[in-house]
């Protein structure tokens, strides 16, 4: 059964898992469960556009796992894995740091790893999991500007055969 993330004047989120599920606070317009954001619900949902087959996050750039890769291989950008932490403790992209969206995303959190101006790259469980469309748009709104949507995600990185890593014990 598919849950409604939420809506805005132009934008519906929905997603097909319970863990998904990220519902508008009728009483301050700020999602549940995002401990520590200074986002208003409206101020990143106009970000996120979702099509049939995935989502799409407007001033971000969209990459593929070749560009992930070159991005990697290259240097300087920070991949921010969206994933649980016992998916991320099990295997990674090599030097991606780990955030949970709902409660742990926040500005403070971002900030520290990041200047506005550096590379963020944003990925999850793939083009049908919105959690890392939701983060990339947090990013945007609290000003980042050179946010990359790694949107077919960890899954396509295994498939195109790169090499992974499990969390430091």
């Amino acid at each position: 059964m598919a849950e409604i993330f939420g809506t805005s004047s132009d934008t519906t989120l929905i997603g097909m898992a319970p863990d998904y599920v990220m519902i508008a606070n009728k009483d301050n317009d700020r999602l549940s469960g995002d401990a520590g954001t200074d986002l208003a619900h409206d101020d990143y949902i106009r970000f996120i556009i979702r099509t049939r087959d995935d989502y799409s996050v407007k001033g971000t750039t969209k990459i593929d796992s070749v560009t992930a890769k070159a991005m990697i291989d290259r240097g300087g950008a920070i991949f921010v894995d969206v994933r649980s932490a016992s998916e991320f403790a099990r295997e990674h992209i090599p030097g991606a740091q780990n955030i949970g969206l709902v409660a742990d995303l926040t500005q403070e959190w971002i900030s520290e790893i990041a200047g506005k101006e550096d590379e963020v790259v944003f990925y999850c469980h793939g083009k049908r999991c919105p959690h890392s469309a939701f983060a990339a748009a947090r990013a945007l709104g609290w000003g980042f500007k050179n946010i990359f949507y790694f949107a077919e995600g960890y899954p396509a990185w295994v498939v195109a055969g790169y090499r992974v890593e499990a969390a430091h014990q």
